[in-house]
């Protein structure tokens, strides 16, 4: 009985693999980011550059619009964005993204975003980008966990019913 048990815990946990483990593209799934000072505000402020490499300052989208018309917009390539000290982040105000749009979480200070990506941290605490339906607010492991594309997930405490499962 235990054995059965035991097996079809262990083919559930195989078919949850895929959904856990997340392999990430730099630039495309996901971008770390750098301290900048600004160039074109005076005077300079420092702020995190988030964006992947090669975003432009702006370009069109096709979206559907309420009536189901296919329209044109025009929007920000990159947006601006501020986390506060409960580390908590929205967008600044933009033509894409009204005040107070939220961006994610993240350390206080101000950071350069990509359209479409939102901050959070990767399995050191560093604040990353994450593009839009990749990342742990979609239930995947952040960018780094040494586990993820091995075991599936975080690695589990010692002393514990999965510690001594896997370990056995």
């Amino acid at each position: 009985m235990k054995i059965i048990k035991l097996t079809i815990l262990t083919s559930l946990a195989a078919a949850a693999l895929p959904a856990m483990a997340a392999e990430y593209v730099l630039g495309v799934d996901y971008q770390p980011c750098e301290e900048k000072l600004s160039e074109i505000i005076f005077p300079p402020i420092k702020y995190r550059n988030c964006t992947t490499p090669g975003t432009k300052l702006s370009y069109s989208e096709v979206y559907t619009a309420q009536n189901g018309s296919q329209m044109v917009r025009e929007v920000e390539g990159k947006f601006l964005v501020e986390c506060s000290n409960s580390r908590v982040c929205s967008s600044v105000g933009s033509p894409t993204y009204q005040r107070g749009f939220f961006a994610g979480n993240g350390d206080k200070g101000k950071y350069m975003l990509t359209y479409r990506f939102y901050l959070d941290e990767d399995y050191n605490g560093n604040v990353v980008a994450y593009a839009i339906g990749r990342g742990p607010k979609y239930n995947e492991d952040p960018v780094g966990n040494p586990w993820a594309s091995e075991k599936g997930g975080a690695p589990v405490a010692p002393g514990g019913e999965a510690w001594d499962e896997e370990n056995e």
